[in-house]
């Protein structure tokens, strides 16, 4: 008898802490792997370093509307490092901080365009002027990019990312610019197993 008291005592601890863990939106964020994917079209192959099934599962329960999760991926040659929303929801601007280096801003403008919601700020721009129709494409791919889920840096910036991923310890990240409610801060445990999935999609060698 007493022993089952103890179960359900260590039971409500849990259920506490995981509760505790869904109103702030902050801890580590489990396990992650690397995933190989093949468009049915194309061909083309991408690696993702994305949750495993038990942490997606634990996320949608701790990390409320947006769902944030880190996001790493290789396509087409190139590094993706980042942040996305795996309910599809629109992010503000995106801060990550890896150990005591200082944060790193991640906002629209870094989103590759094919990151962006199919067909989300087209408009025509024909029978316009050369001028106002360059100024109508800009506006609607910045359009896109600010809708997408993603929060994603290439080049330089993703390699300073990857870098301190390359021998940090934690890593964290909040979404800012949107309403303070619904935002998340939370963390990543950045280890060994961890940057084997990265080096397994050939992400930052």
């Amino acid at each position: 008898m007493r022993f089952g008291t103890r179960n359900t005592l260590t039971a409500s601890v849990a259920i506490a802490s995981a509760l505790a863990l869904a109103v702030t939106g902050c801890g580590s964020l489990g396990e992650y792997e690397a995933v190989r994917k093949v468009d049915e079209f194309t061909d083309r192959e991408t690696c993702v370093v994305e949750p495993s099934g038990f942490t997606t599962g634990f996320l949608d329960g701790a990390l409320g509307v947006f769902r944030l999760t880190f996001y790493a991926e290789r396509r087409n040659g190139e590094d993706r490092v980042g942040i996305r929303s795996r309910s599809g929801l629109p992010v503000g601007e995106i801060q990550i901080r890896i150990d005591n280096h200082r944060p790193i801003t991640l906002t629209y403008a870094d989103v590759p365009l094919d990151l962006t919601p199919q067909g989300f700020g087209t408009a025509p721009t024909t029978n316009l002027d050369p001028e106002v129709a360059q100024l109508v494409e800009e506006m609607n791919r910045n359009a896109g990019k600010a809708a997408s889920p993603y929060r994603a840096a290439t080049g330089a910036k993703a390699r300073v990312i990857l870098r301190q991923i390359a021998t940090g310890k934690v890593l964290k990240f909040r979404q800012i610019g949107v309403n303070q409610a619904l935002s998340t801060t939370a963390e990543i445990e950045l280890t060994d197993k961890f940057r084997t999935a990265l080096r397994q999609c050939k992400i930052g060698t």
